[in-house]
């Protein structure tokens, strides 16, 4: 549920910034703000008291978030609409859309050991030839894996890790 209400507004916040040409400084803002919601949490819960008048709350928004008149009206909307616990999905919601019209590619690698730089760098230049797109890396360590790399891109799962491939010749010799 929370991140169908999350991908309706941030459908709807994602057009309105292609119409008027501000998507860098609302992709800012908005995780600025979605910062601000995730170390406060009292804010939300402020937000959400109903014996607080809506003209307060408004107020209290327009100070906080004063730089982006849309991230300031996103707010004042989904606390008039009670949604306010929402802000974190509608951000990550909004990302996926700016990564995928920027043609960012967000993917985990999970190595044994951290990557040097040089490794890194080969690792994310391959993925940008197959992919086509610019690679946001994440990275992870698991020991277990023995050696190797695994990536994830969404629903795709590249294992080449020493594990998976011991795995693969204990079940041929199964056989």
């Amino acid at each position: 549920m929370t991140g169908q209400v999350g991908k309706v507004y941030a459908d709807a916040v994602f057009d309105l910034c292609l119409e008027e040409d501000t998507l860098e400084p609302v992709y800012k803002d908005l995780n600025a703000c979605a910062a601000v919601f995730r170390k406060e949490p009292g804010l939300a819960q402020l937000l959400e008291v109903p014996t607080i008048p809506l003209e307060e709350k408004r107020a209290l928004v327009e100070r906080l978030f004063a730089g982006n008149q849309t991230v300031v009206s996103l707010v004042c909307m989904l606390t008039q609409r009670q949604r306010i616990p929402y802000v974190q999905a509608v951000a990550d919601a909004f990302n996926d859309l700016y990564r995928e019209h920027k043609g960012i590619a967000r993917m985990t690698v999970t190595t044994c050991v951290p990557l040097r730089d040089t490794q890194r760098q080969q690792l994310i230049a391959a993925l940008q030839k197959k992919y086509g797109k610019q690679v946001e890396l994440t990275e992870r360590i698991d020991p277990a894996i023995l050696g190797g790399v695994i990536v994830q891109y969404g629903d795709t799962l590249l294992d080449n890790s020493v594990r998976s491939r011991l795995e693969a010749v204990r079940r041929q010799l199964k056989q």
